[in-house]
């Protein structure tokens, strides 16, 4: 009888070790995962920017206004848009630098506004996170007073200026 209960028990001690084995082995370590924590970061940045485009194409200011700091939000109820109704943005480029609870994201835009040309756009966000959402820091590209997109046309245009300058010089 004492020899059946031995075995029993170191059976269900090897059972348990294993088991506990194959449980540390399948959970990363939250205090050493920081890939894991910057690809949750980047994935939480990322919807809330497309989110922050989507609200400026419907012209969702509760939309936007959960995006926004809320030191921000008195401000974008008095604000404009700069873009006219329809307008559509699509991220084609996105870099993301953490920085701790900070972010800055340059980003590659398509702006295509209804009854004109399709424009690329290159914009630099900054976001920072607050009780677990990353928000932004400035009012966004579709709202009067918001960052400025420079348009890659316009860059090109500059540097064209430049370069007939230098060669006229």
């Amino acid at each position: 009888m004492l020899r059946r209960t031995l075995i029993g028990l170191v059976a269900v001690g090897a059972l348990l070790v294993t088991g506990c084995a194959d449980d540390d082995a399948e959970d990363p370590d939250p205090l050493t995962d920081v890939d894991g924590d910057q690809d949750r970061d980047q994935d939480q940045i990322h919807r809330s920017l497309a989110s922050t485009l989507e609200g400026c194409e419907l012209r969702d200011r509760d939309r936007l206004r959960e995006q926004l700091q809320e030191r921000l939000r008195e401000r974008l109820d008095g604000a404009g848009y700069r873009y006219g109704a329809g307008t559509a943005f699509e991220i084609l480029d996105e870099q993301v630098a953490l920085d701790g609870d900070r972010a800055t994201v340059q980003t590659r835009l398509r702006i295509q506004e209804r009854d004109r040309e399709q424009t690329e756009a290159e914009l630099q966000w900054r976001l920072e996170r607050a009780d677990g959402t990353w928000q932004l820091t400035e009012l966004p590209p579709c709202v009067e007073g918001g960052t400025t997109p420079s348009t890659l046309r316009d860059q090109d245009r500059d540097r064209d200026q430049d370069q007939d300058r230098d060669q006229g010089s």
